[in-house]
């Protein structure tokens, strides 16, 4: 027998603000949006520290557990990638 599990919705209890490119700053709220992010619009695409959010935020739908060790990857990546806000 399979379950299949749907992702948990989660949310950061404060956003992460981001500047892509010239445009105003952008809030992510959480870790589905960070995939967004990651997917469409982040400025680096190959990096360990890009890696490693986009595993933090998986894992964070995945689970339904509090997800702060998602936003710190995603905090740091976008240190790296010189969009935090």
């Amino acid at each position: 027998m399979t379950i299949n599990a749907k992702p948990v919705e989660t949310h950061w209890a404060a956003p992460i603000s981001v500047r892509i490119g010239n445009g105003h700053s952008e809030l992510i709220h959480g870790p589905d949006e960070a995939l967004h992010y990651f997917r469409h619009r982040w400025p680096l695409t190959d990096s360990l520290v890009l890696d490693t959010a986009r595993r933090r935020c998986l894992e964070a739908r995945a689970s339904g557990m509090p997800c702060e060790a998602a936003k710190e990857a995603v905090i740091a990546a976008a240190i790296e990638a010189k969009v935090l806000a």
